[in-house]
């Protein structure tokens, strides 16, 4: 199938480290993330915005202070972040081929999930359903591509110091742009400030 064939080489292509259940993680959650924002999308007859679950900012704000200050992780805390960044990676991804910015089109699309959109529903409901507060699409050409890369190493992490290390420079990808960072953080960029700004552990790479 197309969409495992280059979803996988761009997997390979980007870490030398990544293997086969990397890249099976990955098509898991992109697979259930398409699926669910095209029953949304049939489902909200183009009425409001999709559903996008982003990490607490009081999660984020605890974990990264804990660490920097007291070098204490609490792994399940530090999970339950991995979790939602690697989910919504995937889910960005779904969101950005079915807005048309990917290798697959709308017919790829439908023949996987079952679902079937007429071009009204398909260009005009979603131009509007797909859309955060600010009324910015939710696509990325520019970071999707910088946290894909990132992916591997975030889910094939040995220790909690490597998976909150990888997770930190994902976020440092989503801090370089507001629309970005509100994917995947609650609160967007001003919780990235205020994390950078609390005293616990930042990085700038």
């Amino acid at each position: 199938m197309i969409k495992l064939a280059y979803i996988v080489k761009k997997l390979l292509s980007e870490s030398r480290d990544v293997d086969y259940d990397t890249a099976e993680d990955f098509m898991r959650r992109r697979d259930e993330q398409l699926m669910y924002l095209c029953k949304s999308l049939k489902d909200s007859g183009g009425k409001g915005r999709v559903r996008w679950t982003t990490i607490p900012a009081s999660l984020l704000k605890k974990v990264w202070y804990q660490f920097g200050k007291y070098q204490r992780i609490n792994s399940n805390d530090l999970d339950k972040i991995a979790d939602q960044m690697l989910t919504n990676i995937a889910r960005l991804r779904a969101s950005t081929e079915m807005m048309g910015h990917g290798q697959i089109g709308k017919e790829d699309i439908e023949d996987e999930t079952g679902y079937e959109f007429t071009d009204e529903e398909w260009d005009d409901w979603m131009s509007s359903y797909f859309t955060d507060v600010n009324d910015s699409w939710l696509l990325s050409d520019y970071g999707l591509p910088k946290l894909e890369a990132l992916y591997p190493a975030i889910f094939n992490a040995k220790s909690d110091e490597e998976k909150l290390y990888a997770i930190d420079k994902a976020l440092n990808v989503v801090h370089q742009r507001s629309d970005l960072a509100a994917m995947f953080v609650e609160g967007g960029t001003k919780t990235l400030r205020d994390v950078a700004n609390q005293g616990g552990y930042t990085s700038d790479t």
